[in-house]
């Protein structure tokens, strides 16, 4: 029985899971450190309000490898690195989306030859899921769709409503997509097609 398929999946979603962590740990620690630089500078600001103006509004200047610079102002790079700000929903969007795009692209098709399915055969709840939500992140600017309400097990967003996802929405996710590979894997040791599909339909209503 070869496994690697699965076991190559495995590790990936591993990796994105840490760099998940990794990510929203470094925004907090830019947040952190730039508050600390500026705590003095607040503290006279809280006596003096036009001081608070001229620190929210004082430039920060970052320069790349190619000379080119990035400019914000110390509230927006704060706010943006802050916890539950744009930065964290947007490193959970797109490790959600990347998620999909590596089942959809890549591991759907070699999983199903190894099931010996056609690839649209291998259905399985999680995934739609992951596929409304990302449709509304990619092409909605994150803003959910009607197909959203069509998610049968990731149902937390109606039409219209902001679509962010933190660590307990992550951590749900991820635990569901290892779930469906240990029962894929399990679906490896049945060496018939049609008996897959039926198990694989049983699954999907109970899961």
């Amino acid at each position: 029985m070869n496994y690697e398929t699965l076991d190559d999946f495995s590790s990936i979603i591993d990796d994105l899971l840490a760099l998940y962590y990794d990510a929203i740990r470094g925004f907090r620690n830019n947040y952190f450190i730039k508050n600390s630089e500026t705590l003095g500078q607040e503290g006279d600001a809280i006596i003096y309000p036009e001081k608070s103006k001229q620190i929210d509004n004082s430039e920060i200047e970052t320069l790349y490898a190619n000379k080119e610079s990035y400019q914000t102002t110390v509230k927006n790079y704060k706010e943006r690195n802050a916890y539950y700000g744009k930065n964290h929903s947007n490193i959970g969007n797109l490790i959600i989306c990347q998620l999909y795009a590596y089942w959809e692209d890549y591991y759907r098709d070699r999983i199903a030859q190894d099931l010996r399915i056609k690839k649209s055969k291998l259905s399985l709840n999680i995934f739609g899921d992951l596929r409304h939500l990302r449709h509304s992140i990619l092409h909605h600017r994150a803003i959910a769709l009607d197909t959203v309400e069509k998610c049968k097990i990731l149902s937390w967003f109606k039409k219209g409503d902001e679509i962010t996802l933190y660590e307990n929405q992550i951590d749900i996710i991820i635990n569901h997509v290892r779930t469906t590979i240990y029962f894929l894997r399990n679906s490896y040791k049945i060496n018939s097609p049609e008996k897959y599909l039926l198990i694989q339909e049983f699954w999907n209503k109970s899961n």
